[in-house]
């Protein structure tokens, strides 16, 4: 099976380890042309994007959804980046440095910190070669994609005592969505000191620049069906937004002769956003349209800085069998701050600002914005945590493997949001928590093809910053629970992996509205998810690879006071099962080099994302994807040209729908709705060296 430190932090095989880790490689996102962190994250069974909720930047903004939960975050070699405030979420994830991801299925808040309860997905990033290696790859295809990258590495010095890496790219295109077009520039340099064979000191640092045209899903209704089905169609206009990220880190790894491991880490990562735009509210009549009747849009101007540093210490050992029981100890201490500083510059009210495009025909720019601007918020916050932790994982005779462990986390959570249509408190709303979240996991392996194991674990993090009660307090930590029992198998000589797992997850002090003010939440809410997820990925035969996973995801509110998502309703956005399927087939020597595959995504049903409790559905679905590949040596070199084609049968579906409940005139009404992508094709020439 495969190896992975994203479980347990040390390198323990995944088949003795009592949780679920998957992991998407490098030869999975090479096949696949990777270049969203959504593409990648099919390959792993119940896990999804989401579009960030109802008031977000459509399609070009994503969060992640692990086992029902969703987060914000994702993690960069175990360290947590968070997707800032305003930014475009996950889905910046830029790919020309990932070597390869892992997901951590359930509750990781004994190593991770404050996370939400669903799991984690860790990137790992590449790392400096001792083996001097460079490559250039160009990609080209549908609705203008032009993407250059390069990678390189090697020795700076005889010995090899310094070691580098650098990967850059260089990315434009446009969108099938009108008005919609992104440009993205990356590097990502980084030195390593290797002064003896058991110490190094890794300097890495990343700069993104993007570049994007939002598009905020608006459309109209009438009498429940769309006024226009175009997937092209944007009610907006270009709405620009330009994130500029820089990450910094620098890791001392020691191993001591005792054989104590000691990590040492600092990071830092900060993110300034400055986004405009021309955002569709409302369906109105009497309006200097060609038809009378509108779709009205206001403007805002968000812009946010945000900075987040890390420092984390760890020492690890593994102890040789005493009275027949092995033993692998971490300890270890993290430090986490964020500071997020934002504000809505300016916001057209329905009625003070607005410009209308008519509704059947909708021609940029529209009648002419008049009225003033109202501010309509500012804030800022911070996070600061502190958590110290330890785990111990014991091997007892009869191939009994034992996971232990436990962490206290302190949370410090400062919030000032500023409502013009409410008074400022008197002083600035904080949160002071902590919590001892513990983990316990056992796995027998009664063969060496099968590991049984179960789990428990326990989870807590802090709510969204802005998140304020109408007392002017800011909201407490969430916590959950989970267990869970599976399955490992090792299939046709450990070609082939298998895992079979079910779980049961309640998180509680979810944010739910205040009715009675309907600015401001309560902390009402909890909800529960369980299901049963199956993972399979390897090798088939020597020329056949192969990844198949499913999931059902079982959701339910368990207490609200939000008339849109009552008890007992599903929560809105998750699907009810997904399913995956991909196949490789590398030719034989009649064809050698050739290489095509193919593979199919299904979504079952998925309640609206916004109002679950509305009854509402997104029809199920499914997508086919292939590609074909030739490789070949041009001199010493290696030169491959790949094809991929997604969404092969031009398939026309929604990827999300919320009901926010925008205004309209009778018999209109709207809802926010983005479709998937339709076909599209995408070649790739690469040459290594």
């Amino acid at each position: 099976m495969l190896d992975t430190s994203t479980g347990t932090k040390t390198d323990t095989p995944i088949a003795i380890t009592p949780l679920n880790v998957q992991v998407v490689t490098q030869q999975v996102l090479q096949d696949q042309q990777i270049l969203s962190l959504g593409q990648a994250l099919k390959n792993v069974s119940g896990v999804s994007t989401g579009s960030g909720g109802a008031a977000n930047n459509g399609q070009s903004y994503s969060t992640l959804v692990l086992r029902g939960f969703q987060t914000d975050a994702h993690f960069r070699d175990g360290i947590r980046l968070d997707s800032f405030a305003g930014d475009s979420g996950t889905s910046s994830l830029q790919f020309a440095n990932v070597d390869s991801i892992s997901v951590l299925k359930g509750p990781a808040a004994v190593l991770y910190g404050a996370v939400e309860p669903g799991g984690i997905v860790n990137v790992t990033t590449k790392q400096p070669l001792t083996i001097p290696y460079a490559s250039v790859e160009q990609q080209t295809g549908s609705y203008g994609l032009g993407r250059t990258s390069i990678d390189t590495t090697g020795p700076l010095s005889a010995g090899g005592h310094l070691l580098y890496r650098l990967n850059a790219s260089y990315e434009s295109d446009n969108s099938f969505v009108d008005y919609v077009h992104n440009a993205d520039a990356f590097v990502a340099p980084v030195l390593r000191w290797v002064p003896s064979a058991n110490s190094q000191v890794t300097l890495e640092y990343e700069y993104h620049h993007l570049n994007l045209g939002q598009n905020f899903g608006f459309m109209p209704l009438l009498d429940g069906a769309p006024v226009n089905a175009s997937l092209h169609l944007n009610y907006g206009d270009f709405s620009p937004d330009v994130e500029v990220t820089n990450f910094w880190g620098l890791t001392w790894d020691q191993t001591f002769k005792s054989g104590w491991k000691l990590r040492t880490r600092l990071v830092s990562n900060s993110s300034n956003t400055d986004g405009a735009g021309i955002i569709p509210e409302a369906v109105s009549d009497n309006v200097a349209t060609a038809s009378s009747i509108g779709v009205g849009r206001g403007i805002n101007n968000v812009v946010n800085h945000n900075m987040m540093w890390t420092a984390t210490t760890e020492l690890s050992r593994h102890f040789a069998p005493a009275g027949g029981v092995g033993q692998t100890l971490l300890v270890g201490a993290d430090f986490v701050h964020y500071g997020a500083d934002g504000a809505i510059r300016q916001a057209g009210e329905i009625d003070t600002n607005i410009s209308y495009v008519d509704l059947f025909n909708p021609v940029n720019p529209g009648t002419p914005f008049s009225g003033p601007t109202t501010p309509l918020l500012s804030d800022s916050g911070t996070n600061a945590s502190l958590g110290v932790y330890a785990q111990d994982q014991l091997v007892f005779p009869g191939n009994v493997f034992l996971l232990a462990g436990a962490r206290f986390q302190g949370l410090h959570q400062t919030s000032d949001v500023v409502f013009p249509q409410a008074p400022a408190p008197a002083s600035q709303p904080k949160v002071d928590a902590g919590a001892l979240t513990p983990r316990i996991g056992l796995l027998w392996q009664p063969r060496p093809f099968l590991s049984l194991y179960g789990n428990y674990a326990q989870n807590f993090g802090p709510n969204q910053l802005g998140d304020i009660t109408a007392a002017g307090n800011t909201v407490p930590p969430t916590t959950a629970t989970q267990w869970e029992v599976g399955a490992k198998g090792s299939l046709l000589n450990n070609r082939l992996t298998t895992t079979i797992a079910y779980y049961d997850i309640i998180k509680t002090n979810i944010p739910t509205p205040d009715l009675a003010n309907p600015a401001f939440v309560t902390v009402t809410g909890a909800a529960r998810s369980s299901g049963l997820e199956f993972d399979l990925q390897g090798t088939l035969a020597p020329t056949w690879q192969a990844i198949a996973n499913y999931a059902i995801t079982n959701t339910r509110v368990l207490q609200s006071n939000d008339p849109n998502n009552p008890p007992g309703s599903p929560v809105g956005g998750i699907p009810r099962y997904l399913a995956h399927l991909w196949l490789t087939h590398e030719f034989g020597i009649a064809a050698r080099g050739f290489k095509a595959g193919a593979g199919i995504d299904v979504n079952g049903p998925q309640p609206y994302s916004y109002a679950g409790g509305s009854g509402l559905f997104i029809p199920s679905h499914a997508v086919v994807d292939a590609m074909a590949a030739y490789t070949f040596a041009l001199g010493r070199d290696k030169v491959r040209a790949q094809l991929n084609a997604t969404n092969l049968f031009n398939r026309r579906y929604f990827s999300d729908v919320q009901v926010p409940g925008f205004a309209a005139v009778p018999p209109y009404t709207a809802i926010t709705a983005l479709y998937g992508e339709p076909f599209r094709i995408n070649a790739a020439l690469t040459w290594q060296k």
